[in-house]
């Protein structure tokens, strides 16, 4: 459905929704409803990217400019809900925005990353707290109308922040991962770009799968592989554990565990195959000082493993002899 073709009361009701979710007081069940609708009809979604067109148009003008739109509409008293109106008609023509040549970009994009066994903790200017696991990289990008994190590889975790000084109102939150988009509804997740595909992990709030009808629930982990996500039955590994300093394994399969734990060291880890199938559980520090090779000493004293040293300098876990 072209933008043109989009009815004007599927507009309005996209617009109602964009007023509520910026209005600062949205509730939980809110940002639910709105995940529901947005996922209930491939229409529904037409009419809701045609508002993102808002940023193409406020990400060309000067502050000056956008200044004066919205202090115009404010004077005249049309309201919040007239105001996205017209820059939504503005965004129709949005075209004829580059022949203006404006500078000053209403947007800014700051790029983080984090070393190889590194984990940082930063806190964006709308309170949002973002940490990056392990070998990280990750852009941020905020304009007047919403908040984005394009994770480029690696792993983050966000508790998404009030976003209480924001002139146009509490402004949507999304991450981009690939070829998969989530949007948070008021909550705390992490997301991995694993070589299996997206792993999505909710901890509090809910998080929307865009284009499917998954919605990510407290203490859900969903995996996104080919565009089609699948919600993890008791999956072996705390996929929000690292956040807070630890790996935290239940019945993990040692191979996957040592894969996992390869990601905190330049080293190269491996296990046995005889030994691959052994299962995990455990709490393992992160914090500590050399985490890896500690995690590997307690394998060997728990379980029926001993550590050998390989050609290339790596470390391999193998089956103790009896």
């Amino acid at each position: 459905m072209s933008a043109h073709e989009i009815p004007d009361a599927l507009l309005q009701a996209a617009i109602d929704w964009a007023v509520r979710l910026q209005s600062g007081a949205a509730t939980e069940a809110d940002r639910t409803a709105f995940a529901v609708w947005l996922v209930a009809d491939p229409d529904h979604a037409d009419a809701w990217q045609l508002l993102q067109k808002v940023d193409q148009v406020f990400s060309g003008l000067p502050p000056q400019v956008a200044h004066r739109t919205l202090d115009a509409a404010s004077r005249q008293r049309i309201g919040r809900r007239r105001a996205i109106k017209i820059a939504v008609l503005s965004a129709l023509g949005a075209g004829t925005l580059g022949a203006l040549g404006l500078s000053q970009p209403w947007q800014t994009t700051t790029q983080y990353a984090s070393a190889i066994g590194q984990r940082r903790k930063l806190v964006l200017e709308d309170g949002t707290l973002l940490v990056l696991n392990t070998n990280t990289h990750a852009a941020v990008t905020i304009t007047p109308w919403r908040r984005e994190i394009t994770l480029l590889h690696g792993e983050i975790h966000v508790d998404t922040g009030a976003d209480a000084r924001a002139w146009t109102g509490h402004r949507p939150f999304y991450v981009q991962a690939g070829a998969v988009r989530l949007q948070a509804l008021g909550t705390s997740f992490a997301v991995y770009q694993s070589p299996q595909g997206v792993r999505l992990h909710v901890t509090e709030g809910a998080v929307a799968i865009i284009g499917t009808a998954a919605i990510g629930r407290p203490g859900e982990t969903w995996m996104v592989h080919g565009g089609v996500p699948h919600l993890q039955v008791e999956p072996a590994l705390d996929a929000s554990a690292w956040a807070q300093g630890a790996l935290v394994a239940h019945a993990m399969p040692l191979a996957d565990f040592v894969r996992e734990l390869a990601r905190y060291t330049e080293q190269r880890l491996d296990c046995d195959p005889a030994a691959a199938h052994l299962r995990v559980s455990g709490v393992f520090q992160l914090d500590d000082k050399n985490p890896v090779p500690r995690a590997l000493k307690t394998l060997s004293r728990g379980w029926p493993l001993r550590i050998e040293q390989t050609a290339d300098g790596g470390l391999r876990l193998v089956p103790r002899p009896h």
